[in-house]
């Protein structure tokens, strides 16, 4: 069973790792395309070694993913696609491809990037909006300064 997505060779399937209460945690995409609750992970991995924390989560991954608990590949993540959806804009000739890119990266993909499309629910997706709300207000607090949140036309 591959723990990497198939198409160009993906990242090792982790899950999402975080340090909290005094020690790292994953949580996994389960067979259902939802999330686990948090797992603890080796109480001995310091808070700035996440290497070792991702790891760790793999090895916690590929046990989910033997037992039938996680999905046992992606076939695409969400940071794939819009690699894909960007270039075929850029072939039609599109002369905003760099500024979505950036858009994309800055603003959409810290939430949804490595999830596969298919699993992105609307909690997903409001928690980009919130992101982007919260660059609005941060935008217009700023005077409209440029390099300051995002201007709601955007």
């Amino acid at each position: 069973m591959s723990s990497v997505s198939p198409k160009r060779g993906g990242r090792p399937a982790t899950g999402q790792v975080k340090f909290f209460r005094g020690r790292w945690h994953v949580r996994l995409t389960l067979s259902d395309g939802t999330r686990s609750p948090w797992i603890d992970l080796d109480p001995n991995i310091p808070e700035e070694d996440k290497a070792a924390a991702r790891a760790c989560a793999r090895l916690v991954s590929n046990e989910a993913r033997a037992l039938g608990a996680v999905r046992d590949r992606v076939r695409e993540t969400c940071d794939e696609w819009f690699k894909r959806f960007h270039a075929y804009k850029e072939r039609l000739g599109r002369a905003t491809v760099t500024d979505m890119r950036g858009r994309y990266k800055k603003w959409v993909a810290p939430d949804i990037g490595t999830k596969d499309p298919r699993v992105v629910t609307r909690v997903d997706v409001e928690r980009v909006v919130r992101r982007l709300d919260k660059a609005i207000v941060a935008w217009a607090k700023a005077g409209a300064k440029r390099g300051t949140g995002i201007s709601p036309s955007t």
